[in-house]
């Protein structure tokens, strides 16, 4: 397990992409958060991977934003993430889950699996996710954000 520091708490603040405005959505796109996910669906694009705990800013989820999401027939992962944490059952989950159309359910918090997720993701992949007051980011998945995000995950503590 790896913990989230103070140090990067503060640089996680600032979007790790461009806020997304609109624009064609091509190529694979993976939405990390409940409402990352149902608005690229809303949109008319189901991610092939989505990441999602079921909560918004802490709270349950709208029942029909909840129903969209379960509505996805992916194959299913569950894991357990506690706040501020990298489980690595994270880590494996985001690994099988990028090789089919999947949808990961957290139990705890799914905020920070935005990292292993653009560390696993093929160069080319779009990272959607959530940024509290500002909208969705988009990630562009290249060598050089691996390295920026590689030096993040680098920093952080590791709890055995």
């Amino acid at each position: 397990m790896i913990r989230l520091t103070p140090e990067i708490r503060k640089r996680l603040k600032k979007p790790l992409g461009k806020l997304y405005k609109k624009g064609k959505l091509s190529g694979r796109l993976i939405a990390v958060g409940d409402i990352a996910a149902y608005e690229l669906i809303k949109r008319g694009t189901v991610p092939s991977l989505m990441i999602y705990d079921n909560k918004v800013k802490r709270r349950p989820t709208a029942a029909g934003i909840k129903l969209v999401l379960d509505s996805i027939g992916y194959d299913t992962f569950k894991i357990r993430n506690p706040r501020s944490t990298i489980q690595e059952d994270a880590w494996v989950a985001i690994e099988e889950g990028l090789r089919k159309k999947s949808k990961i359910i957290v139990s705890g918090e799914e905020d920070l699996l935005v990292l292993p997720a653009v560390l696993l993701a093929k160069n080319g992949s779009k990272i959607f996710y959530g940024q509290p007051g500002r909208g969705m980011v988009l990630v562009e998945v290249n060598a050089k954000k691996k390295k920026e995000v590689r030096k993040l995950v680098d920093k952080m503590e590791v709890k055995l």
